[in-house]
């Protein structure tokens, strides 16, 4: 094993030849298996692209792929594309438009035995993420640092919101010339290790 996390009621394992492993409760898709159950003994997670790090949160899953794109699952999903959509847009030849996955959408049969609806891609580059009861942290390559999730005390962006729940948006109170290194999240704080400038 070469990476896991456990959240409130899940835990997944990514071993060495990147295959992933998760049991525990996947009622809200949070495992990012097409069956939304529990399970008491792993079972893998066939996510398409091969994993290398994994954060949990009290009902989500933030992977990060070796590519360097995250995949959110579950509970606060991170409103970007979902596979479907980005598969449909492989077929197209067309990149997905920006809008596209956003919002509620329908239960999945089992395809692939992966949620097609409970994952949600994201086309940033990241280095770290962190999940928590109902908002995530990512950091991106460039160094910035996007939330998202409830907001109602400031914890996924760092500033007021007229919605109690953002999409994904960077953080804009960093420090002049600092960049995002690490990020914690708890219930309702969140907190970044920066790199100071010229590092």
């Amino acid at each position: 094993v070469i990476d896991f996390a456990c959240g409130g009621g899940h835990t997944v394992a990514i071993t060495k030849s990147c295959r992933i492993f998760g049991w525990g409760s996947n009622t809200n898709g949070q495992l990012g298996h097409a069956m939304k159950q529990c399970f008491p003994e792993p079972v893998e997670i066939p996510l398409g692209d091969p994993v290398a790090k994994v954060r949990a949160g009290w009902q989500c899953t933030a992977y990060i792929t070796e590519s360097a794109r995250p995949i959110i699952c579950g509970g606060i999903r991170a409103e970007g594309p979902s596979v479907s959509d980005m598969q449909k847009a492989g077929e197209d030849g067309e990149a997905p438009a920006p809008e596209l996955g956003g919002g509620p959408q329908a239960e999945s049969g089992v395809m692939d035995m992966v949620s097609s609806t409970g994952v949600e891609v994201m086309t940033d580059v990241v280095t770290e993420a962190a999940v928590g009861e109902a908002h995530g942290l990512l950091v991106c390559y460039d160094g910035s640092i996007r939330g998202w999730g409830y907001n109602r005390q400031k914890q996924a962006i760092g500033d007021e919101s007229d919605d109690t729940f953002v999409k994904p948006q960077f953080v804009d109170d960093l420090p002049e010339g600092f960049k995002g290194h690490q990020v914690a999240v708890a219930g309702a704080q969140s907190y970044a290790i920066l790199k100071p400038p010229g590092q």
